[in-house]
């Protein structure tokens, strides 16, 4: 039998590892419909982190509006809460150049 092994990270703004993970699966089973298929989506600590840690129902996404690190800064951004609400979890690339420098330098 046929086994396949699916660690793929987020694609940046398009698709989170666990929607990767889906598709590969559904491309996959066109060819090797029997295929044994593995399912490990990845993160590497920036975007697609949080979403890739909520597993739960009893997990919470949470929208706030912060103080940036650039005083004077309101930054839309959200963490969350998981394990029944005893560990929350930020993205910090949320706050980085995303939401702070995108007006002040040309990223490339």
């Amino acid at each position: 039998m046929t086994k396949f092994v699916l660690a793929p990270d987020s694609f940046k703004e398009s698709m989170t590892a666990r929607v990767a993970c889906q598709s590969m699966t559904e491309g996959i089973r066109k060819i090797y419909p029997e295929a044994e298929i593995v399912q490990i989506p990845m993160a590497d600590g920036g975007e697609g982190t949080l979403d890739y840690l909520m597993n739960s129902q009893n997990d919470e996404k949470i929208h706030e509006q912060v103080m940036g690190p650039l005083s004077k800064t309101l930054i839309n951004c959200h963490y969350g809460l998981i394990e029944e609400g005893k560990t929350a979890v930020i993205e910090n690339e949320k706050i980085g150049k995303n939401c702070l420098f995108k007006n002040k330098w040309n990223f490339i």
